[in-house]
This record gives C-alpha cells, structure tokens and sequence, in this order.
C-alpha cells in the first residue's frame, strides 16, 4: 500500500512508494527494452529473408610464407545448397614456421578483411578460443561432412538446421544486436528442413579418422 506523509506543508514519499516508483521505472524499461528487441527481430527476419546468399569465413592463421587461410560456409538459396572451403588446406596451419590465429575472429564471407596481425596476438586472459590442431580437424571433419553430404546432415540434398547450426558455431556466427540477420534467421526466413533422422551427431566419429 503506497503511503505518503505531509512534512511542513510537502508530500514526502515513503520507502514503499519510493520502492513502488523505481519497480515502474524497471518495469517499463523492461517493456521498452523487449519491444526494442522484436523490432530487431522483425528487421532481421524482413532482411534475411530478401537474401539470395550468406555466410561466414574465419580467420585461422597464416602458413609459413605468409599467407592468411580462412575456412569460410555460404548458403545458396536458389537451390538450398552448402559449399564450405577453405583458401588453403588446413594441414599448412602445422607446418613448421605456420601462425596459428589466437583470437576467434569471423566476418560475413563477403567482407573485406584489412588487417589480420592482431587476431596472432593471444590475449591477456585466454577465453579458449584460439585454434589449436585438434580445432583444425574439427574444421576438416565438417568440411568434409559438407562434401560428401552426410546423410544425417542433409535433408533432400540441403543442409539440416542442426548442421547449419554446427557450421554457424565452428565458423561464423553472425551478429543480430543491431537488426542485421544471423543464421537462425536465415534457417527461419528460408524454410531449411530438420534432419529425417536423430538431429545429433558428433562429426568427429562420422570416420574412424581423419583423412
């Protein structure tokens, strides 16, 4: 119950109204806050869906001469197709005097990449995510999972949404903060199939090894 009190002639709030008025504050914040984010959404969705290609490429290092590799995935719509590649095979990255990129770093696959030194350079506090060997061989094993069209990753010839998703994660991501679309948004917009069998597989035990 709100309660206010007269002190020499003005109301002076008490705490449980003062409490009261800072719960409306937030609360409206909150509503403000959630209708900031469906109008994202809904951009995003509007974006993604006038979209004939997307995609993402990763920045993993540079080979012994120099040479900066990234793996990249780009989704067609025309045919609901997936092609991964990369600009060099992967292996280059664990040759003797090769650079192993210490930051995640991934732009859209059609971005224009100025300056790589930085992503060499591990950070003070190491979150994990800077590419070792065995994420090489994760990157391999997805790539081919993608060539070969694995049947559990692929739904009448196009990707499943959980592939897409395991793609998404080792590569690229996207950003949605700012009404641009991620690649939910694109499984939404564009209609991708779910898997005809059980969504989950490890891609590290599709083979016996790697090739």
């Amino acid at each position: 119950m709100l309660q206010r009190m007269n002190n020499g002639g003005k109301d002076t709030f008490t705490a449980i109204e003062k409490r009261g008025t800072f719960d409306n504050k937030y609360a409206y914040a909150r509503e403000m806050e959630e209708v900031k984010r469906k109008r994202m959404e809904e951009t995003a969705l509007a974006t993604a869906d006038v979209l004939d290609v997307y995609g993402g490429k990763r920045f993993l290092g540079l080979t012994p001469k120099g040479k900066r590799v990234f793996i990249s995935y780009k989704l067609n719509r025309q045919d609901m197709s997936v092609e991964v590649s990369t600009t060099h095979d992967l292996d280059i990255l664990l040759k003797e005097g090769a650079k192993l990129a210490q930051v995640r770093t991934s732009v859209n696959v059609n971005a224009q990449i100025k300056d790589t030194d930085a992503w060499l350079l591990r950070p003070n506090k190491d979150a994990g995510m800077h590419v070792t060997e065995r994420k090489l061989k994760y990157l391999q094993r997805l790539k081919e999972i993608s060539d070969i069209k694995y049947h559990v990753a692929f739904n009448k010839g196009q990707p499943t949404r959980y592939f897409i998703r395991m793609l998404a994660h080792a590569i690229h991501v996207g950003l949605s903060n700012n009404g641009e679309p991620n690649f939910e948004h694109v499984i939404k917009a564009w209609g991708f199939l779910p898997s005809r069998h059980d969504d989950y597989f490890v891609p590290e035990t599709v083979w016996d090894r790697v090739a």
